[in-house]
């Protein structure tokens, strides 16, 4: 994968999503600075937002992908970036122990901070005993996509550029969810492909389609800045019937919150393909009777191996 920080990113943003499905849960987020008349903004990592206006919450989770632990003086910068951008709640992840110092920082602020800690479990630690079998499936080439917009509206928000970006980084990023069929859950275009997709019987390759009208018929919608906007979406893509069932050999990363215990686990696995390596993360939520795996499955691929509709089989149970 070409960005191991934004990779990882991304996988803390999938498994908050599966701890708190009612929220919305974004990457990569510029907010702005509270009482900036220049208008300035900070980079979070990922943002969370709970609830509803008036009565929304914000938390900001500011992840370390680094080969040595954390300073104070980091800390210490989140800190200020939670209170510039008038956030409720800071969550720290590392993929090392927080130092001491930290720590005490946290306790004291109470409920304000959590600190979270990703690590790979050896074999006797992993609490779930599965493995994951790779079916053939069906993968696609998108080929071309265009998204229409109202520009007025674009402007009345003062978003027309950040806009573009999202766009832009909506093609490249097949597995980004910023989009939306009911203003309250996020998808990517990754997810519309595959509800859109029907194979016809007997054929092993096509073409295909996702078509939404601005103005009229099922709606669509790409959240950008704190803001859903109705867009119209046409996307053709080409797809072909590849593959064969395969094991994968699995890595297991453990999720566990300072004051929680382990709040999840993340089962990771690639494979060699012709056009490069295909990532699988899927990750496995606590809960009160066990052990659950979400409907939330990263796939990260070329895009000349974008699965459409690719069957993954757990054998799993709990020791």
């Amino acid at each position: 994968m070409g960005n191991d920080g934004k990779d990882f990113e991304h996988l803390v943003k999938l498994v908050e999503q599966s701890i708190s499905p009612d929220s919305i849960v974004e990457h990569d987020v510029n907010l702005p600075v509270i009482g900036s008349e220049s208008g300035r903004t900070r980079q979070c990592d990922v943002v969370i937002r709970t609830g509803q206006k008036p009565r929304e919450t914000i938390t900001i989770v500011e992840v370390q992908d680094r080969t040595s632990k954390p300073d104070v003086n980091t800390f210490g910068g989140w800190i200020k970036k939670l209170e510039q951008v008038g956030a409720q709640h800071l969550i720290c992840v590392s993929r090392h122990d927080f130092p001491i110092s930290i720590k005490e920082e946290a306790t004291k602020l109470g409920g304000t901070v959590k600190l979270v800690t990703v690590k790979e479990l050896n074999a006797p630690d992993i609490p779930i005993n599965f493995s994951i079998i790779l079916e053939e499936g069906v993968h696609a080439k998108a080929a071309n996509t265009n998204i229409y917009v109202k520009k007025s509206e674009l402007e009345t928000l003062g978003i027309v550029d950040v806009f573009e970006k999202k766009c832009n980084d909506v093609e490249s990023n097949n597995h980004e969810q910023c989009w939306s069929l009911d203003k309250k859950k996020l998808v990517s275009l990754f997810s519309l492909f595959q509800d859109s997709f029907d194979r016809p019987e007997g054929k092993s390759e096509g073409e295909g389609r996702i078509f939404f009208d601005r103005k009229e018929g099922r709606e669509l919608y790409m959240f950008v800045e704190d803001h859903f906007i109705r867009v119209g979406l046409d996307s053709h893509y080409l797809w072909a019937l590849k593959g064969k069932d395969r094991e994968l050999p699995l890595s297991v990363l453990s999720y566990e919150q300072n004051d929680a215990g382990i709040l999840a686990w993340f089962a990771e696995s690639s494979y060699e393909t012709e056009n490069g390596v295909t990532s699988i993360k899927v990750p496995f939520v606590k809960t009160d009777d066990g052990y659950n795996r979400t409907d939330r499955i990263v796939i990260d691929c070329p895009e000349e191996e974008m699965p459409l509709s690719v069957s993954l089989s757990f054998k799993a149970h709990l020791q």
